[in-house]
């Protein structure tokens, strides 16, 4: 984990002015029909059914562009990581290719958290006042299943790029790779929980930091872990295992002191 958060902190690093570009851009898809919405509703009257309808507009095409940049995002920063180079354009591209997968792939997200979190408040409100330690091995379980499904997601933005496969597939991967790699998968996820607490002390930081750099920690990881499964792959066939890249090791205080020395 300690490799990921080096190399997703130089490669933000080298790219950070299009990386807080491509965030602008990604909070101006995702959320400005909302912030639109209720700029317009400010000047209809209060009582007027027209405003609930200008707002619910908003709010329902929010809903669709948030996860259809959100998937440009994961096109553009899978780009930084694998090739080091990426235009604004590149979003765009990537939501043109991946806006319906994503779409799709979080309805599915909304639905499983809706359908667990319905069952941990069932089990406690209903089955709880009847047979409290039934509902407390019901619900720890629910809520086991609750915490790994939400650990497991933090794989669907790279899947969603890096591998041709439907929306129960990604889902599938996901749930196969975190059982797989439980310390790593543990680690991103903690990884974007901190970045986007770190974004949400200001403003400013949401609009210019958390999605660009959240895209690159995830790509990052991604990217490990199919090396190491490649190289696994290698040692099973009998064949000399692969020089691993390394490009970041030799970086360090010096090259944000004087980047120009690089």
């Amino acid at each position: 984990m300690g490799r990921v958060l080096r190399d997703s902190f130089w490669i933000s690093y080298d790219h950070l002015g299009k990386l807080v570009a491509a965030n602008v851009l990604w909070f101006l898809l995702c959320f400005g029909p909302m912030i639109l919405a209720a700029s317009i509703a400010q000047h209809v009257d209060p009582g007027a059914r027209a405003r609930t309808l200008v707002l619910g507009i908003g709010v329902a095409l929010s809903c669709l562009t948030l996860p259809s940049a959100s998937g440009g995002m994961a096109h553009f920063t899978s780009l930084l990581v694998l090739k080091h180079d990426a235009q604004i354009n590149d979003i765009f591209r990537g939501i043109r290719r991946y806006s319906v997968q994503s779409i799709l792939c979080s309805l599915l997200a909304v639905i499983v958290w809706g359908v667990l979190a319905t069952n941990i408040v069932f089990y406690w409100t209903v089955v709880g006042p009847k047979n409290f330690w039934l509902a407390a091995v019901l619900g720890g379980i629910t809520i086991w299943i609750f915490a790994f499904y939400n650990v497991m997601l933090v794989y669907v933005p790279p899947l969603l790029v890096w591998r041709r496969a439907g929306v129960f597939g990604i889902f599938k991967l996901a749930a196969l790779l975190t059982l797989d790699n439980v310390r790593l998968s543990f680690g991103l996820y903690l990884s974007l929980i901190a970045i986007i607490l770190l974004s949400c002390f200001t403003l400013v930081g949401i609009i210019f930091l958390p999605a660009g750099v959240s895209g690159v920690v995830l790509n990052t990881g991604y990217k490990q872990l199919v090396g190491r499964y490649e190289q696994q792959e290698r040692e099973r066939s009998g064949l000399e295992p692969l020089e691993q890249d390394d490009e970041y090791s030799g970086r360090g205080l010096r090259d944000i002191l004087k980047p120009w020395e690089m």
